[in-house]
């Protein structure tokens, strides 16, 4: 069973409280419970440490790039199982770059991404 009741607000804010390394645990979550649910695919999706290594080494391109593929794993996840997507790679780039201009919009963006980390995981436990 994995956790899908994640309330983005709240994350921000041990995100905050935890200097970060909430955040940090969370995305080691979020790649496990990820490779849980969607490995019908044949993909996998990397963990904690070479997350950190790579975007080091890519100056945060691997950053953002790893969670592009991981929102489409779970774009694909979800209309595999004839659910349509909470958070698509359009709507979170959309919101992450456009809505910079009315400054809520990365705010949105995350949300999105933690209610599409949910989806995933409320398919994955039969509750679609």
């Amino acid at each position: 069973m994995l956790k899908d009741n994640r309330n983005w607000f709240i994350v921000l804010l041990l995100s905050l409280i935890t200097c970060g390394i909430y955040s940090l645990v969370l995305l080691h979550i979020i790649s496990r419970d990820t490779n849980i649910a969607c490995q019908k695919d044949g993909k996998h999706t990397s963990g904690l440490l070479a997350f950190i290594l790579l975007s080091i080494i890519t100056f945060g391109i691997y950053g953002v790039v790893w969670q592009l593929l991981l929102i489409y794993r779970w774009q694909k996840f979800a209309e595999n199982e004839g659910v349509e997507p909470k958070c698509t790679i359009i709507s979170y780039i959309l919101w992450m770059i456009l809505g910079q201009l009315i400054i809520i919009g990365p705010f949105v963006a995350f949300a999105k991404y933690i209610k599409g980390f949910n989806q995933v995981c409320a398919i994955y436990n039969g509750k679609k």
